[in-house]
């Protein structure tokens, strides 16, 4: 759950600490996931070309896991950044 806050703006997660030490994306979790989840989301989003078009391939790789995990599996992922 590193992007998970107790505040709106996420400032107080660690995918904001990457962004503000310089990170222009940081691809993080609003929840916990289970680690098999997160290994699967991280092997589609490499795959849909994740270093370069990191929202694009977030969106895809969640896209694919919605066909066979249920939504707790893929909904928690987010990019935040500049």
């Amino acid at each position: 759950s590193s992007a998970e806050t107790f505040r709106q703006e996420m400032w107080d997660s660690l995918a904001a600490a990457f962004v503000a030490a310089g990170s222009e994306h940081v691809v993080a979790t609003l929840a916990s996931v289970k680690d098999q989840d997160a290994a699967e989301f991280t092997r589609l989003f490499y795959r849909a070309n994740g270093v370069s078009d990191p929202v694009g391939a977030t969106a895809r790789a969640q896209r694919v896991m919605a066909l066979y995990l249920g939504v707790a599996a893929w909904s928690a992922f987010v990019v935040a950044g500049l």
